[in-house]
């Protein structure tokens, strides 16, 4: 099955040959090279179909890929791209105002769907709700913090925002992509940031496949603490090791229970081969993480350390010993190591 791009979403002054490569774009029959988070979502034989022409898009592009002739202009040749200004900012007085006006309108169609849901003998599903409920709050916390929420901006209107653990795309605007710009300019300024894992609580249900889609794990047997579904996205962290020595090492997690119990076993383990670098430490391969998605992890919980087959380390993450082995805090609170400190194997 050809395709062709029918809409193109970006910046218009991303990238100075945009209008050249959309020319060229519209005698293929896919598009280019994106963002690695998107390309994953597209068809195998999209992904791997030679083009003649690339082009270079950042994370705040956006192309969706469309079967030839599909919602397409009649009788268009080719492919037709309508080109968007889109941008991501932080909340002004005047974008608040303009979600705000947007969010009133969806409450009320919920109150009145709700009415005739009731009016109906209760048949059927309860009327979606969106964010109205929880906006007072949110944007109380936005003033005093001076920050903390983002603004989809698409063509001049504000079309979504995120902040406080709350995301929602207009809902007239829904199912065309915009979804899929925040969640991953919010994934990605994480990733920037050092996180680990990304946390998130699904509300309502009927989001769980967009959160899915973006690659978060929901976890139905996790306690529901009022922020919906727990989900989370592990940002995983790879490192290319040089030539030094290779060392075998182990890093294990346990909780207190299983710390001391009659057959301890960690919560997690991950073992593998690092590379002894020029200061003594080993490099790891990729980052080991301290995560239970059942379980918040406590600074009571035990890591035990491996390396070379002898054990070096077996205390709680609080202590000063573990920091000093190259435990690490990042800012989502997930604890990790990139890297063992340890003295050279002499010292050992």
């Amino acid at each position: 099955m050809r395709f062709e791009i029918i809409r193109w979403v970006g910046d218009r002054n991303s990238h100075p040959e945009l209008h050249r490569i959309l020319a060229t774009a519209s005698r293929l029959a896919a598009a280019s090279v994106l963002h690695k988070s998107l390309v994953e979502t597209l068809p195998r034989g999209i992904r791997s179909h030679r083009v003649r022409a690339r082009a270079i898009v950042s994370r705040w592009m956006s192309v969706t890929l469309f079967p030839r002739g599909d919602r397409a202009r009649k009788g268009a040749k080719g492919c037709y791209a309508a080109l968007m200004a889109c941008q991501i900012t932080l909340a002004t007085d005047e974008t608040i105002a303009e979600v705000e006006a947007w969010l009133d309108v969806e409450e009320a169609a919920h109150k009145a769907g709700l009415s005739a849901w009731e009016a109906n003998g209760y048949e059927g599903d309860v009327p979606a709700r969106g964010f109205r409920c929880n906006w007072d709050k949110t944007k109380e916390r936005w003033r005093e913090q001076s920050g903390g929420i983002d603004i989809l901006i698409v063509d001049g209107e504000a079309v979504g925002f995120q902040g406080f653990g709350i995301f929602e795309i207009r809902p007239n605007l829904r199912r065309r992509g915009y979804g899929q710009i925040l969640a991953q300019f919010m994934i990605s300024r994480a990733y920037d940031e050092g996180w680990s894992i990304f946390e998130i609580g699904i509300a309502p249900a009927s989001a769980q496949p967009f959160w899915e889609a973006q690659g978060f794990t929901p976890v139905p047997e996790r306690p529901d603490r009022g922020a919906g579904m727990f989900a989370y996205k592990i940002l995983q962290r790879s490192f290319e090791l040089g030539v030094g020595e290779r060392v075998p090492f182990t890093i294990e997690f346990y909780t207190p229970d299983e710390r001391y119990g009659e057959k301890p076993t960690p919560i997690c383990s991950f073992s593998g081969l690092g590379e002894r670098v020029e200061d003594g430490r080993i490099q790891l391969p990729e980052r080991v993480c301290c995560f239970d998605p059942i379980e918040d992890a406590s600074l009571n919980w035990f890591v035990r350390i491996e390396v070379d087959g002898v054990e070096i380390h077996f205390d709680k993450l609080k202590r000063d010993s573990s920091k000093a082995f190259g435990l690490e805090c990042d800012g989502s609170y997930t604890y990790f190591f990139d890297r063992i400190c340890v003295a050279p194997p002499q010292s050992l």
